[in-house]
């Protein structure tokens, strides 16, 4: 009778599989992240660790595509406006050494979020990342693979499979479409200006070659 009992007990195991070692999580940083689906496994975080903040994630599935989750903690002096994620994002890209494929104001999980797609110019990486001001927190989510992002149905999964395991307070107040529109007038404005300072200071320099030309000759 036990061995039956211990055997219907190792069947019932097997067939619903435990699901929590496919999760973890992280206290300390108020999160949690559960691997998509069974092609996926852990790897070793330190791989990924940074200078700016701790990896807490890294993961791959069977085809190739990787998922880093990184946290941080904002300072008591960092100042936080609605261009704070634009600015991450130029920060980032300032070396030169991924392009900027496109990028979008969202809300994930009721947080004013951004996320943005770039293409290393180097090799033939893709990454989209994902990144969150919450909490007194900076989430930094990634997926990238060798190839096209929409090859894999993973990709969009594995940012999904973060989730927040208390209530998360929104650092950033949400994106107003408003604000693009006053961004692009400005820097039309700016580029007007400058090119006709430079058309003005072109036609001085062409009026005072004709003046000197012709002072020269007459002397």
């Amino acid at each position: 009778m036990k061995s039956g009992v211990s055997c219907c007990v190792l069947v019932l195991a097997v067939i619903g599989g435990p699901v929590a070692a496919d999760t973890r999580t992280f206290p300390e940083a108020e999160c949690a992240y559960t691997l998509p689906n069974k092609d996926w496994e852990w790897l070793d975080p330190k791989l990924r660790d940074l200078s700016w903040s701790k990896t807490l994630v890294f993961a791959r599935n069977q085809r190739g595509v990787l998922f880093t989750l990184r946290v941080r903690e904002v300072g008591p002096f960092e100042t936080l406006t609605s261009h704070s994620y634009a600015d991450f994002e130029k920060e980032m890209l300032s070396d030169e050494k991924l392009t900027r494929l496109s990028g979008k104001h969202l809300l994930f999980n009721g947080i004013p979020s951004y996320q943005f797609e770039v293409h290393s110019t180097s090799g033939v990486q893709f990454r989209r990342i994902r990144i969150i001001y919450a909490s007194d927190r900076f989430y930094y989510l990634q997926v990238s693979r060798d190839g096209d992002l929409e090859a894999d149905p993973d990709v969009n999964l594995a940012i999904l499979k973060f989730e927040f395991t208390g209530k998360p307070r929104p650092m950033i107040p949400e994106h107003d479409p408003k604000d693009d529109h006053q961004k692009a007038k400005r820097e039309d404005f700016v580029w007007t200006i400058s090119h006709t300072i430079v058309a003005i200071g072109m036609g001085a320099g062409i009026l005072f070659g004709l003046w000197w030309l012709l002072h020269t000759r007459e002397n």
